[in-house]
């Protein structure tokens, strides 16, 4: 039974992990790794053809669930747009032999896997498909899933002119509907920020965002990690704007205010160009690192 080999396989792993990985003598930790490099790619092979066999079962639809990805997100409290994607990517493996049988040996990586089932999905022409099957699989036991992508790209390319199409890619498409952000001002000039990101985008802000936060956080900081991670959104604006130029002034915000809240005598009349009041006490901060322009008016 199947259970029984995963009792098996979760002894395997605490022996594993209960051995010492400092090394010592005639120990290559280089080729260990390697090797559980290939055997990871084994096991998610292994568990593709479970996955198959749990969607076509449909037992997952007892408690309700929409899906076997919902059914297996609720219960591992895993990504369930992750979960899909793998349910997706074992479905189409499992009907092409020479990929399944290839990942099933470990002679090729998960990543390359989503790789090539991505070129079968996107291409659209299975025949022309199995076809090609052989060359990106072959490729891709050399190659990086990257190069394999771009390999695969040439050869979608190809196929487009061949078939006569323009070349539309509705997978790219939906991508790009998977962004998608929102800013807007309240009437008291609070900006409100709703977005979301597609996966690769996601991981490029997440990197971004907690490089941002980690550098102004500060030990015993009073402020919320929500506070915190606005700032950070704010740095990273910042920074973004001070590079656009290199001669001149920085293309920051302008603000108008007029002289005796610069001074600090009175709290006048002071608010953005897009005409949202400020308090004094920002205006005065903002001044230690801005340009102050003189603009004369006939109240003067």
């Amino acid at each position: 039974m199947i259970t029984g080999i995963i009792d098996d396989l979760d002894s395997i792993i605490d022996r594993l992990l209960d051995t010492d990985t400092v090394g010592g003598l005639g120990v290559d930790l280089g080729t260990v790794i390697v090797r559980l490099e290939r055997s990871q790619a084994r096991l998610d092979a292994a568990k593709a053809r479970v996955m198959v066999a749990f969607d076509q079962s449909t037992e997952w639809s007892v408690d309700g669930s929409r899906s076997a990805a919902s059914w297996i997100a609720k219960r591992t409290c895993g990504n369930r747009a992750e979960i899909a994607h793998r349910v997706h990517v074992a479905r189409m493996v499992a009907e092409f032999d020479l990929t399944r049988l290839t990942w099933e040996c470990g002679k090729i990586s998960t990543q390359h896997v989503s790789v090539i089932a991505k070129t079968r999905s996107c291409a659209h022409a299975d025949e022309h498909f199995r076809e090609f099957e052989g060359e990106l699989v072959r490729f891709a036991m050399r190659a990086c899933p990257k190069d394999v992508a771009l390999h695969a790209r040439e050869w979608r390319d190809a196929l487009d002119d061949l078939l006569g199409r323009d070349g539309a890619d509705k997978s790219v498409l939906d991508e790009y509907e998977k962004s998608a952000a929102h800013f807007a001002r309240t009437i008291f000039g609070i900006g409100v920020l709703d977005a979301r990101f597609d996966a690769e985008s996601a991981e490029l802000i997440g990197a971004a965002l907690a490089r941002a936060y980690e550098q102004g956080h500060r030990e015993g900081d009073p402020r919320s990690p929500t506070l915190q991670r606005a700032a950070a959104i704010v740095e990273i604006f910042r920074s973004y704007l001070d590079v656009q130029t290199k001669h001149g002034n920085r293309p920051h915000v302008g603000i108008v205010a007029d002289l005796h809240t610069i001074l600090g005598d009175t709290t006048g009349g002071c608010h953005t160009q897009s005409g949202f009041s400020l308090t004094a006490d920002v205006v005065r901060r903002v001044m230690c690192n801005a340009d102050i322009n003189l603009v004369l008016t006939d109240g003067l």
